[in-house]
């Protein structure tokens, strides 16, 4: 490429419309908010992934129909490792679909500013407030209001933990 080509124009920079604004920042706000959900996907794609092999395990091991010596400790102390790098797996794709979803948010601040009259589904609008009112009509209270499912895969994995921790105690006892 020529230098000619890479150097910037001079003189003032050009005039951009507040609908080609707009169409830029929507199309940013969609690019960080599919950001977050590949986090949220790689989350639960993992954690299945890492199921199907602590299942495979919990088969080895009671296989001979005995928790006992050293491999079922073996296969408990894997269930055990695989329950926490779950743990820290899940935990870093929440920490990351945050992080990603509060840059898309920004973008969709910024769109509102430009275009006053643009509802979004931010917390607490209205359109939030209405699916809220929605969903508890749907779910239990608990479930709807309070249960979040990217902790949910913690959780899992935390249980996963000591279902590997419970293996390998019964494995020496």
């Amino acid at each position: 490429m020529a230098r000619s080509q890479n150097k910037k124009p001079d003189g003032p920079p050009e005039y951009v419309s507040v609908d080609k604004s707009a169409d830029i920042l929507q199309a940013t706000f969609k690019h960080y908010f599919d950001m977050a959900m590949d986090h949220h996907t790689k989350a639960g794609t993992t954690s299945s992934m890492l199921l199907i092999i602590v299942g495979a395990i919990i088969g080895f091991v009671g296989f001979d129909n005995m928790v006992s010596g050293v491999v079922d400790f073996a296969g408990g102390f894997a269930v055990m490792i695989i329950g926490v790098f779950g743990t820290l797996w899940a935990w870093k794709q929440h920490e990351r679909y945050h992080y990603w979803e509060h840059i898309a948010y920004e973008y969709q601040k910024e769109l509102t500013r430009l275009m006053p009259g643009l509802k979004t589904a931010e917390t607490g609008s209205a359109y939030d407030l209405a699916a809220q009112d929605h969903t508890v009509k749907l779910f239990p209270r608990f479930i709807a209001r309070r249960v979040k499912d990217r902790y949910l895969w913690v959780w899992l994995h935390i249980f996963i933990a000591v279902i590997g921790i419970v293996l390998m105690v019964v494995s020496v006892w």
